[in-house]
């Protein structure tokens, strides 16, 4: 794969970083990373978040796409005591 391509998507709550390879052909693969970019949510908000912006891909910037695997991994919050 070449001629690799970087889309940044900033929202409220969310930050998405498309990554588009072209294959050959009318063939493309993506990599998709949404970040959560609120930690002080609690870990369903910020699923929510990440799943609200998936939604959103799937029928704008994705339109068409067909998912092969979607992965989400808990976010934990990290407090300092000082």
């Amino acid at each position: 794969m070449n001629n690799k391509k970087q889309q940044n998507i900033q929202s409220e709550k969310t930050l998405t970083e498309i990554f588009k390879y072209n294959a050959g052909g009318e063939a493309s693969e993506y990599h998709i990373i949404i970040h959560s970019t609120k930690p002080e949510d609690t870990y369903e908000e910020q699923l929510n978040a990440v799943l609200n912006t998936y939604d959103y891909l799937l029928t704008q910037e994705l339109k068409g796409a067909n998912v092969i695997s979607l992965v989400t991994l808990p976010i934990r919050q990290i407090h300092y005591w000082h």
